[in-house]
Formats: structure tokens, sequence, C-alpha cells
């Protein structure tokens, strides 16, 4: 599906879930709904995960169409939309209180895109590089 999964993509992976883990750990002093909020914030995590890819798919196909690639992203774009929705509505028919913790699980692919630069320069160092790119 994606030709190589460049080191932004894995970076932004390891974001998101680490971002989860931190929402999943304050989660449990807040609420009452257990398992409905570790429901909810692991299906927006895997949703963010798979958005993530899907996005890096997309512009990587896009970019081989020449003209048709902004139809292409922005088709994709709606595509993603779309299932985020079919997700929010399942979630909100089948699981009481998951909606919330979805939409902040599915908010964390924001969140690691800003940290992105911070998260690279904390992965340099755990591996001991002391270059950033």
């Amino acid at each position: 599906m994606i030709r190589n999964m460049n080191s932004v993509l894995k970076e932004l992976l390891i974001a998101i879930i680490a971002l989860g883990v931190l929402i999943q750990i304050i989660g449990v002093f807040f609420v009452s709904d257990q398992v409905g909020f570790a429901i909810g914030l692991w299906i927006g995590i895997l949703g963010s995960c798979l958005s993530a890819i899907h996005m890096q798919w997309a512009i990587e196909t896009g970019l081989d169409l020449g003209e048709g690639a902004r139809a292409h992203v922005t088709k994709h774009s709606v595509i993603r939309y779309g299932v985020i929705l079919i997700i929010f509505f399942a979630l909100a028919f089948f699981v009481k209180y998951a909606v919330v913790p979805c939409f902040l699980g599915l908010m964390t692919l924001k969140v690691a895109a800003y940290l992105q630069p911070f998260t690279h320069k904390f992965i340099l160092k755990v591996q001991g590089n002391r270059d950033s790119h």
C-alpha cells in the first residue's frame, strides 16, 4: 500500500499512540465508565493511525497523477471524513459515552502533527543520534 513508511509517519504514529496512553491514564481519574472510555479512545487512536497512513498513501499516489492529483487527494479526504462520521454514529449507537473519547483519540493526529518536530528530536536522542535534521 505504501511504498515506504517515511520517518515522519513513523514518528507521527509513535506520538499518536503515546498521546493515547497519556489520555487513557488521565481518563482513569475523571470518568466513571472506564470501559466505554477506553473503547472510544482506542477506536479514535486507531482511526488517527489509519488516517495518517491513508493520508500518506493518498498524497504519494496523488503525486504520480499530475493533473488529477488535487481531485484524487480531495476524494480521499472526503472518504476519510466519511469513515470517521460512520464510526461516530456507530459508537453513539452501540457504546454509551464513547463518542467524546473517540473524538479525543482522533484529535491526537492533530496534536501529534504539531508535536512532530519535538518527537523527532526526542527519538534522535533516544537512538543516541545527537544530530537533528
